[in-house]
């Protein structure tokens, strides 16, 4: 009889590293994303928004946004934000982010 090596046979106790998950490519704003507007220093107090247009030279991706606000707001239910910079603190007031992932 012939030595052979021993190789483990699936599901017979034979562990396997699962390969690790790659990493989510970083978004890119453009028109029709949904992305949370910040409206002051609380950060429960974040609106859905889209972005209509992303600002010419790019800047802290700078974008124009139709931001939905609650229906009891004084100022209407709608309003538009111009020049938003980004923000990876979701607590800065008057920046944008991408929504969190639940």
């Amino acid at each position: 009889m012939e030595d052979t090596p021993d190789t483990p046979t699936p599901g017979a106790g034979s562990e396997t590293t699962p390969e690790p998950i790659p990493p989510a490519p970083i978004p890119v704003p453009t028109p029709g994303r949904i992305v949370r507007f910040v409206l002051d220093d609380d950060a429960r107090s974040t609106r859905p928004a889209i972005i209509v247009s992303v600002t010419p030279d790019g800047r802290n991706n700078e974008v124009n946004l139709t931001v939905f606000m609650d229906e009891d707001d004084p100022f209407g239910i709608v309003e538009r934000y111009r020049g938003i910079p980004q923000s990876a603190d979701t607590k800065i007031p008057a920046t944008w982010h991408w929504p969190e992932r639940t």
